[in-house]
C-alpha cells in the first residue's frame, strides 16, 4: 500500500524538465544512439516519462570541450519527480562520452483569457461622413466657381488684345 501512496504522490509532483546534452562526436552515431538509449531507460526506471527527444547530427561547437570540436546534440524534453533530478545529472557527470549537459525547468504556460471590452453603442460619425454638411461649406465651393469663372473671363480679355 505504501509504495502505492508513494507512486501516486511522485506522480502529482512530477514537473516538467528541458534536458539538453553534448554527446561527443569521437564515436559513431550507432553507439550515440546507444548512449541515447540507455538515458532514456535509466530515466523510466526512476519513474519518468520521456514526452519528446531529439538527437542532431553532429554540430560544431563554439569552443573544443577537452579537445573535441563537434558533438551531437541531444535535447529531451521530461516529467520527473524532484527528487530524481540528482541522479540524472550524476549520471550524465558519470558518463565519459556526455561531454556538456544541462537540465531547466521548463516553465508552466497557462492560457491567457482575452478581456472583455465594452462596445460603444453608437458610433461616432466622422466628419467627411456627415450627410449634412454646413451652409459655409456650400458657400464656399460656390465662391470658388466664381472666382474660377471671373478670372477665365479676365485671362480671354487680356490674350484676345
Amino acid at each position: 500500500m505504501i509504495p502505492v501512496i508513494l507512486r501516486l504522490y511522485n506522480y502529482i509532483i512530477m514537473k516538467t524538465y528541458e534536458l539538453l546534452y553534448m554527446i561527443s562526436s569521437q564515436i559513431s552515431q550507432e553507439e550515440s544512439d546507444n548512449v541515447k538509449k540507455d538515458f532514456e531507460a535509466f530515466v523510466q526506471s526512476h519513474n519518468g516519462v520521456i514526452v519528446a527527444s531529439e538527437k542532431k547530427m553532429p554540430q560544431p561547437l563554439a569552443y573544443p570541450i577537452n579537445g573535441i570540436s563537434s558533438g551531437y546534440i541531444v535535447t529531451a524534453t521530461l516529467q520527473l519527480p524532484e527528487n530524481t533530478v540528482k541522479e540524472i545529472s550524476q549520471k550524465l557527470e558519470k558518463n565519459t562520452h556526455v561531454l556538456r549537459h544541462m537540465i531547466t525547468i521548463k516553465p508552466v504556460h497557462r492560457e491567457v483569457k482575452e478581456r472583455r471590452t465594452r462596445k460603444p453603442i453608437t458610433e461616432p460619425a466622422t466628419p467627411s461622413e456627415s450627410p449634412f454638411k454646413k451652409p459655409e461649406e456650400q458657400d464656399k465651393k460656390h465662391e470658388g466657381k466664381v472666382q474660377m469663372d471671373e478670372m477665365e473671363k479676365k485671362l480671354d480679355e487680356i490674350l484676345s488684345e
